[in-house]
């Protein structure tokens, strides 16, 4: 394991095995916006997960027509719907499942 210097802002973490993981992704928080609107955070608590979650639950629920576009560098994750009504049912199941994080 490499020796960290007392700046670092992520800490390594061994699990059994001696494979080395960094805390700091582990615990990555994205903003998410539905058209340039803040709907709430999406945590990747687990290796598993993934910011593209949040689309594939959207396919999920039957939603089309919209884009996504992530920020790796400022960890937003934007929703752009043309549709005012579907924009509207998007954020609001957003709200429902962001907040059972």
């Amino acid at each position: 394991m490499a020796e960290l210097d007392n700046n670092s802002p992520a800490l390594p973490f061994v699990r059994a095995g001696g494979n080395e993981i960094n805390l700091d992704r582990a615990f990555t928080r994205y903003d998410v916006y539905v058209n340039d609107e803040f709907v709430g955070h999406k945590k990747l608590l687990k290796q598993a997960e993934s910011i593209d979650d949040v689309g594939n639950f959207l396919h999920r629920e039957n939603f089309k027509g919209f884009t996504t576009e992530y920020d790796e560098n400022h960890l937003h994750y934007k929703i752009y719907v043309d549709n005012d009504s579907t924009a509207r049912a998007i954020r609001g199941q957003l709200t429902n499942y962001l907040s059972r994080q």
